[in-house]
C-alpha cells in the first residue's frame, strides 16, 4: 500500500496505542510465551538433559507508525519517553494496559520518500518488581544484645559511682556476691561434662565472689561489672564456638581432623547452656531488691541477653522445639523488663534505658525465632506399643514408599537421640509429619 496516497484509509485500519502517554498506531505485535528450558550435554551421553527454569512472559515486539503533519514532533516525544528510567505504562490494543520496561533500544526510522510517517520498532518486557530484601533478623538480635548489655554496664556505673554509693554499700555488695555465686554454682554443677565451660567459668566465679570485698573506689563499677559478666560469658563462649579458620598452617589430614573432633567434643551443648542461663536469670531476679537492686537487674540482664545469643546458635530440629525455646526466652525477657520497669519508677534515668533495651531485645528475638520456625519441619508424636526395632517404626511411617525407609529410620534415631536402633523404647517419639 502506498501510504502517501491513502494515509487516512490506513489510519482507520490501524489500532491506536500509547507508551508513557505518547500515542502511536500499531501495525502488528508479536509476543513469546512458554517455558524457560535450559539444555545440558554431558560427556559420554547422547541424550540431552533439560532443566525447567519457569514460565516465559514476553518479550512483546511492536511494529508501529507515527503519522501526521507533526510526525517529527511525535518522534521527539517518543524518543524522550523511551529515555525515561524505570517501568512505564503500555496501553496495548489487544493485551490491555501493562506495566512494562523497554528491554532493547527503540528504533525510529525516518525516510525522505515517506513524509508525514515515521516507522517505530520497540521491544518490551512485562515489569517484574525487584524482590524485597530479606530482613537480617539475626543481625538485629545481636545488636539488641549488645545494646542491652551496654545499658546494664552504664546503669552500674551510675549507681556505683563513689558519690552515689549508700553507707552500707560494702555489705550490699558482699550479700549480692554471695547470693550470685551460689546461683551460678548450682548451674555449673550441671556442666560437669563440659571441660571447656568449667575451665572458663571457674576463675570467673571466683572473680564474682571477690567483688564483695572490693574497696569503694572509682574503679569499683568496672570491677563489679566484669565480675557479674564473667560466668555467663564463659558459659556462652563454651556453647558458641567460632568456626574453624579456612586458612591456617599446613598439617596432616589426620592432625586437622583430630583437632576438629577435640574442639567439637569440648563444646557445650547450647540447649544445656540456655537452660543454665535462664535458671540463673530467674534466680538473680530475686536479688533486685534492697538498697542496690540494680546489681540484681544487671546480673539478670546479662544472663538473659546471653541466653538469647545461645538460642540463636541452637540447630533446631523441628518447629515445636523452636517454639518452646521462643516461649521460654519471651518469658525470661518479660520478667527482666518487669524488674527494670519497677526500678525505673524511682530512678528513671538509671534503669529506664535498661528497660527500653530489654523490650527491644524481646521484640527482635521473637521476630528472629518466628522467622526461623517457619523454615523448620513439623513433627508429630508417635508412641510404639512396646519396645520395637527402629525399622518397624520407619516402615509404619513410610508405608509402601520403600525409598523413604532408610532416611526415616535415620531421622528417628537422630531426632530422638536413640543409640540402639534394635530397641526403641515404648515412649513418645518425635517423627516427621
Amino acid at each position: 500500500m502506498n501510504i502517501l496516497e491513502d494515509l487516512e484509509a490506513l489510519l482507520e485500519e490501524l489500532s491506536p496505542a500509547t507508551w508513557r502517554g505518547v500515542e502511536f498506531h500499531m501495525l502488528d505485535s508479536r509476543s513469546e510465551v512458554g517455558r524457560r528450558i535450559q539444555s545440558f550435554v554431558f560427556p559420554g551421553r547422547d541424550d540431552l538433559v533439560h532443566q525447567d527454569l519457569g514460565a516465559v512472559t514476553g518479550p512483546i515486539q511492536v511494529n508501529a507508525l507515527l503519522v501526521g503533519d507533526d510526525y517529527l514532533r511525535q518522534a521527539r516525544r517518543m524518543a524522550n519517553a523511551c529515555r525515561q528510567p524505570g517501568p512505564g505504562t503500555l496501553v496495548h490494543p489487544w493485551l490491555g494496559e501493562l506495566a512494562v520496561v523497554l528491554s532493547e533500544p527503540a528504533s525510529i526510522t525516518l525516510e525522505d520518500r515517506r513524509r508525514r510517517v515515521a516507522a517505530l520498532e520497540m521491544t518490551f518486557e512485562v515489569y517484574g518488581s525487584p524482590p524485597v530484601p530479606a530482613v537480617d533478623t539475626l543481625g538485629q538480635v545481636l545488636d539488641a544484645i549488645d545494646e542491652a548489655r551496654a545499658e546494664a554496664r552504664a546503669m552500674l556505673r551510675a549507681v556505683l559511682a563513689p558519690l552515689a554509693l549508700p553507707l552500707a554499700a560494702a555489705r550490699y555488695l558482699s550479700d549480692f556476691a554471695s547470693a550470685a555465686g551460689s546461683s551460678w554454682r548450682y548451674g555449673l554443677g550441671r556442666l560437669s561434662g563440659s571441660s571447656l565451660a568449667l575451665a572458663g567459668a571457674g576463675p570467673a566465679l571466683s572473680a564474682l565472689v571477690a567483688i564483695g570485698s572490693l574497696p569503694l573506689s572509682a574503679a569499683l563499677p568496672e570491677a563489679v561489672s566484669a565480675g557479674i559478666e564473667g560466668v555467663p560469658d564463659a558459659i556462652a563462649a563454651a556453647a558458641i564456638l567460632p568456626p574453624p579458620p579456612a586458612i591456617g598452617p599446613g598439617g596432616s589430614t589426620a592432625t586437622i581432623t583430630s583437632a576438629l573432633a577435640d574442639r567439637d567434643q569440648a563444646q557445650l551443648d547450647p540447649r544445656l547452656a540456655l537452660d543454665v542461663l535462664l535458671v540463673a536469670a530467674d534466680q538473680q531476679a530475686q536479688m533486685a531488691m534492697g538498697e542496690l537492686p540494680q546489681l540484681g537487674l544487671a546480673a539478670q540482664s546479662h544472663a538473659v541477653a546471653l541466653a538469647v545469643s545461645v538460642a540463636a546458635d541452637i540447630p533446631y530440629e523441628s518447629q515445636q522445639e523452636a517454639m518452646a525455646v521462643r516461649a521460654r526466652l519471651d518469658g525470661a525477657l518479660a520478667a527482666a523488663a518487669e524488674v527494670a520497669a519497677r526500678l525505673s519508677a524511682d530512678r528513671p534515668l538509671v534503669a529506664g534505658p535498661v528497660w527500653r533495651a530489654l523490650v527491644q531485645l524481646r521484640l527482635v528475638a521473637n521476630r528472629d525465632l518466628t522467622a526461623r520456625t517457619g523454615r523448620l519441619p513439623v513433627v508429630e508424636t508417635l508412641t510404639p506399643p512396646g519396645a520395637v526395632s527402629v525399622w518397624l517404626v520407619a516402615q509404619h511411617l513410610a508405608g509402601s514408599e520403600l525409598s523413604r525407609l532408610l532416611p526415616l529410620a535415620e531421622d528417628v534415631l537422630s531426632r530422638n537421640r536413640i543409640r540402639r536402633g534394635w530397641a526403641v523404647p515404648a515412649a513418645p517419639l518425635e517423627v516427621l509429619r
